[in-house]
């Protein structure tokens, strides 16, 4: 069985269980309007091949019962209904039969996902419907229940077409497609993902075109309403439209699924009489129950509406009392016997006195709380209605100098039972002799920023941030750079002075000053842009070509003996033997000399700089020459014993 049919089978089960029990109720409401237009607005959302998002709707009602009684069980009315709405879709799944789409597959220049290569030929769905939507609907309600407790249910279905212009998302703001491989295939990241990647305008249009197609609609709906009076219904209602397209989120090729797509509507509205009343009969009127014959000599016997209870006075369900002394006064209708009447105090009953439907309790003393119960019953059922008070008596309050912690003084209110306690640790009755005022402060500065007092810039802008103690106003303070006052600001004891440009150095003093004396912070400030450096290839007269960084403004000297910009050539080096020293004179090894004087020649194999080789007398340099491949120690003094290494 349909859900339309469970919920039509349920009103009428309603509508007539209301017949049967409401004949000799009173009626809430006996006049009424057959004309009603309303305003509603809500969630609007589909039913299509592609997963919904929320989207939004407002729409307008123009509704006509033919039978709006308090009598009938069923009304019967017409609407008429427009509603605009947008309709969101945001797929999470990929999409690769797209080959046969107009909007994907590059047709008319619309974005060509269908012909990329690689496993990217598809995409991540979506769309943004605009709806434009008219409908006629025939309203069956539950007329006597409206009337009978002012609660509207009712069911409504009719036709209708619906105007759709569809939209899609699938080009970023520069135009080009979006790399849908950079979606992962987590399925709690997706949505989010796909709403970091893509921007918020629609700008392909769907499979439907760029103009507004139209389908026939037939729709159903439920509605559920309080009537507040013959000129105003709150009412929330769901309604569900079979459109007679599967174009309605322009895409019909994205999944199997081919069914025409439906929308959904769940709105909230406010419905306001119209026209002129109808109906209508005095306040105490009820209906008769139906006889099977009628004795016009015979007059019908009145029936009798419930008892009703109206608290007057106190205003408040619970009252709280000083004087601990309770009084009530009430109107009791439709109970003409102090008989039908009973109150319970605590459960327990007491006096009251009742005249002229007027209740009242007088004077009951009580401690703690009390709860009062008045019961009204007659042939037609029992009422209720339930009043509390709390005795909370008066407080006698005391001013009290009281010492708090750190030698403060306090003047307080206490209540009297606590003095005792206070008076025990020191406090003494009364307000608090006045305070001398505390002696102001020398004031203290604390730059924070920056943590020296010379800093070095590059970008030439000095800021600064320091608190200020023992000042209470930007007036006595002054910030001077080189001996020249600057705006700063000056806000809860922070001082700020922001983005001051400069060049070379700039010394910025700090002074504050009131009425016990000058504080004084000085901070410098050195102006040192960054130097753009090069890499070059410099060659040294004997050594080998290396690459080093140099200032630029110093590559006209480096040019000049024939370095050049860039790194140094890498030079395929043969293999690398181990040195080999062979000393050619003297001829023998030790020598002695009549002159003190020695003289080295050796030869040195595989080694081509001079920087490689070391000589040393006794364990200390000594200098050599060194070319082509030779190493001359010239007249060296020694005395005694030499080795040369």
């Amino acid at each position: 069985m349909s859900t339309v049919m469970r919920i039509v089978l349920f009103i009428i089960f309603i509508g007539y269980s209301t017949s049967m029990h409401g004949q000799s109720a009173s009626v809430a409401i006996d006049k009424d309007r057959k004309a009603w237009l309303g305003l509603n607005v809500g969630g609007f959302w589909q039913g299509s091949d592609i997963r919904p998002a929320a989207g939004a709707g407002s729409g307008l009602t123009f509704d006509y019962h033919f039978i709006r009684n308090h009598t009938s069980v069923f009304g019967i009315g017409v609407r008429a209904q427009y509603l605009k709405a947008t309709s969101l879709g945001l797929g999470i799944t990929r999409d690769y039969n797209i080959q046969n789409n107009p909007s994907l597959n590059g047709v008319s220049g619309n974005p060509d996902y269908a012909s990329l290569g690689g496993g990217k030929d598809y995409v991540f769905q979506n769309y943004s419907t605009d709806v434009s939507d008219i409908s006629g609907n025939v309203i069956i309600s539950l007329n006597r229940l409206r009337a009978v407790s002012r609660i509207n249910l009712y069911v409504f279905g009719g036709i209708g077409g619906t105007g759709y212009i569809a939209s899609m998302n699938q080009r970023d703001a520069s135009g080009n497609l979006y790399d849908y491989d950079l979606i992962s295939s987590n399925g709690t990241n997706i949505k989010n993902e796909l709403k970091d990647l893509r921007d918020d305008t629609y700008e392909t249009y769907g499979e439907g075109g760029a103009t507004r197609s139209w389908a026939f609609t037939p729709t159903v709906g439920a509605g559920f309403g309080i009537q507040l009076s013959s000129r105003v219904q709150l009412a929330i209602e769901h309604k569900v439209g079979f459109t007679g397209t599967d174009l309605l989120d322009g895409n019909k090729y994205g999944t199997s699924n081919s069914r025409n797509d439906i929308y959904h509507y769940a709105s909230f509205g406010v419905n306001f009489g119209i026209g002129k009343l109808i109906g209508g009969s005095p306040a105490t009127t009820q209906v008769a129950p139906r006889r099977t014959s009628v004795v016009p000599s015979t007059p019908a016997e009145p029936t009798t509406n419930l008892p009703a209870i109206r608290i007057t006075s106190p205003a408040s369900a619970t009252t709280t009392l000083e004087n601990c002394n309770a009084s009530i006064k009430a109107i009791v209708e439709n109970v003409n016997e102090k008989e039908g009447i009973t109150v319970l105090q605590d459960r327990i009953p007491i006096a009251f006195e009742f005249s002229g439907q007027t209740l009242t309790v007088s004077d009951v003393n009580f401690s703690g709380a009390t709860h009062f119960v008045i019961t009204a019953k007659n042939s037609a059922g029992t009422v209720n209605e339930t009043v509390s008070f709390v005795c909370q008596p008066k407080v006698e309050m005391i001013t009290i100098c009281h010492q708090a912690p750190g030698n403060n003084y306090q003047t307080i209110e206490i209540p009297a039972t606590e003095w005792a306690t206070h008076q025990s640790h020191g406090d003494s009755q009364g307000e608090c002799p006045p305070a001398e005022s505390p002696k102001e402060q020398t004031p203290v500065i604390t730059i924070h920023s920056p943590t020296t007092s010379t800093v070095t810039l590059e970008n030439c802008s000095a800021s600064i941030r320091a608190t200020v103690e023992n000042i209470s106003s930007k007036l006595g303070i002054a910030v001077m750079r080189d001996r020249t006052p600057i705006v700063f600001e000056f806000t809860g004891n922070t001082l700020t002075v922001s983005n001051v440009n400069f060049t070379g150095t700039a010394n910025f003093v700090i002074v504050a000053k009131n009425s016990a004396g000058q504080a004084t912070k000085t901070i410098s400030f050195v102006c040192q842009p960054p130097v753009q450096m090069i890499t070059i290839c410099h060659r040294a007269q004997g050594q080998s070509d290396r690459a080093i960084d140099i200032p630029i403004h110093e590559w006209p000297a480096h040019q000049a003996h024939g370095d050049t910009q860039g790194p140094c050539p890498v030079i395929e080096r043969l293999q690398v033997r181990p040195p080999v020293v062979r000393i050619t004179s003297p001829a023998t090894s030790p020598v002695t000399v009549d002159n003190c004087k020695a003289a080295v020649t050796a030869t040195v194999e595989n080694i081509t700089d001079q920087q490689s080789i070391t000589v040393t007398q006794n364990g200390k340099p000594v200098a050599f020459e060194f070319a082509a491949n030779t190493v001359t120690v010239t007249n060296v003094d020694v005395t005694g014993t030499a080795h040369f290494v």
